[in-house]
């Protein structure tokens, strides 16, 4: 073996060397200029609540475009414990082939679900919706679970009275000449 052939090997190993140095440093900081443009997670799964007509819930989550919610992972309770929640389905959202979970559905875009619930006994003056769900960015990024909570008071339209009133008979009606 010649001398000049080791110093070429040499040679080609220190370039492929730079080479991954320099790769994994632009991957690096192309990385960091494409992080900054993830929304947060309330901008990417805005998440809202309020009560829709007698004995109903809306529940709306708006998916920013680019991202997607898991539907299994969401999920919600009321409280006071006295406060119902009746059936309900999650829209059928859209199936994706995931790295992680398989084949699962997501909800994209903006979804609207409608919760009914009764209230046994006394209807307190608010109720506190608990949401939790978790979604990603279709470029990849996970973000942890959220948490939401939203207190609603309740009208009179939203519970049903308790009993029935009778109201008074009128100044000079038949029965106000009972005495």
């Amino acid at each position: 073996m010649r001398a000049g052939n080791g110093r070429r090997a040499g040679w080609a190993m220190g370039v492929r060397l730079w080479s991954g140095i320099c790769g994994v440093l632009l991957l690096s900081w192309l990385s960091l200029g494409y992080a900054g443009t993830f929304l947060t997670p309330d901008q990417a799964f805005h998440f809202e609540a309020r009560l829709s007509g007698r004995h109903q819930l809306q529940l709306h989550w708006d998916v920013a475009q680019g991202y997607h919610l898991y539907r299994d992972r969401i999920k919600f309770s009321v409280t006071p414990s006295n406060v119902l929640l009746g059936h309900y389905t999650l829209p059928a959202g859209v199936e994706l082939n995931d790295p992680v979970f398989g084949k699962t559905r997501v909800l994209e875009g903006k979804n609207t679900l409608t919760v009914p619930f009764t209230v046994q006994g006394t209807a307190p003056a608010f109720i506190e919706l608990k949401s939790s769900y978790q979604g990603c960015a279709n470029a990849g990024v996970c973000y942890p679970e959220q948490v939401k909570t939203i207190t609603l008071a309740l009208t009179r339209q939203a519970v049903p009275p308790q009993r029935r009133r009778l109201s008074c008979p009128r100044r000079g009606g038949r029965l106000s000449r009972l005495r």
